[in-house]
């Protein structure tokens, strides 16, 4: 549900925090709606808020150095709204107000970052800038959360209590139990007894997950269609080249069968050259696409930069060319008698 109340009608952030606070009891009144709770942004929204985050040992060093997570200031009932598991310590409550302490919950990757190893719960984490760091107190730890697209970009998630972080516009998350188009009629009609003012958007979860969704993999798809194109050129080069270093050496393999040869020793004479000029450029090929693949991370929708099954599949598929290209032309030249091959010359 996204909502944005008017300066008109809620000029104070005491009446906009009253309308939410209106807006969410109206929610979890409704039959089916298990719990409901604020968020900016929308996880999968087009919309992304990141945070630099640091241990207080850090104090003093630039904020370039410190690490990077998805920000999100939440309400009570967040976690349980979306699914999130809490893994130690609480959830965001009455005690997390405007003017309690500083408080977030962080997720498994950041705890990691900042105390591999150790129990996050209680600790203190510096978030926002070197200059001035807001101090917050760690009370609970959560699960990660994989946002396609982010994934590699941001190692967690940290969320801070929205009683600590005004913001007019906001969203609504209302988790169900049951199929979501049920659900958009009462909830619609929950939220225009709250605040007939007030325009809300609502829509399924699963929808916004698509739209964004479709962002990425329109860009991802359009590389794949020119990296297939690229395969395509690359094997025909392959093919092309190795078939003419074969067929260059038609007097040689003459030669060799005249003088005893066998026509197998042949085959697997030409067979061994046109996979040794192919290794080479596997290789140099294989190095490059690592670089690249880091260079595309952002751009890559459910595949990672470095996923092995990738290169193992477009290395086997280019040994595959190279001994396609290298068989037709060795068998071929095991099957020529060699006063042909001679005389040709």
């Amino acid at each position: 549900v996204e909502l944005s109340p008017g300066e008109a009608d809620f000029p104070d952030r005491s009446d906009v925090d009253a309308y939410y606070e209106r807006a969410l009891a109206a929610l979890e009144g409704v039959p089916g709606v298990r719990a409901a709770a604020t968020t900016v942004p929308l996880p999968m929204n087009h919309e992304l808020l990141s945070t630099p985050y640091a241990a207080p040992e850090q104090v003093g060093t630039d904020t370039e150095d410190w690490s990077r997570a998805m920000y999100f200031r939440v309400s009570d009932g967040y976690f349980e709204s979306m699914g999130i598991e809490l893994l130690a310590g609480r959830l965001f409550d009455p005690r997390d107000g405007s003017d309690s302490e500083p408080t977030v919950i962080i997720s498994e990757g950041v705890a990691r970052r900042l105390w591999p190893g150790q129990d996050a719960v209680g600790r203190v984490a510096l978030l926002g800038n070197a200059e001035a760091p807001t101090e917050a107190r760690v009370v609970g730890l959560a699960e990660d959360v994989a946002e396609e697209g982010f994934a590699d970009v941001f190692g967690g998630q940290i969320y801070r209590p929205a009683a600590q972080s005004y913001r007019r516009s906001r969203y609504i998350v209302v988790g169900i139990d049951g199929p979501p188009s049920m659900m958009i009629n009462p909830v619609s009609e929950a939220l225009r007894a709250a605040g007939p003012a007030v325009p809300a958007l609502v829509r399924p979860m699963r929808a916004v997950v698509d739209e964004n969704a479709l962002g990425w993999s329109v860009p991802s798809l359009l590389l794949g269609v020119a990296g297939l194109i690229a395969i395509g050129l690359a094997s025909l080069g392959i093919y092309g080249l190795i078939s003419y270093q074969t067929l260059q050496r038609r007097t040689e393999m003459g030669v060799r069968l005249a003088l005893g040869a066998t026509a197998a020793q042949v085959r697997m004479d030409v067979m061994r050259e046109g996979i040794r000029l192919a290794v080479p450029g596997l290789l140099v090929g294989l190095a490059l696409s690592v670089g690249a693949g880091q260079l595309l991370a952002s751009r890559l929708y459910g595949i990672g930069p470095r996923d092995p099954l990738t290169f193992i599949g477009t290395a086997v598929l280019f040994a595959a060319v190279a001994v396609a290209a290298a068989a037709r032309p060795a068998v071929r030249a095991g099957r020529t008698a060699p006063v042909r091959v001679l005389k040709a010359d």
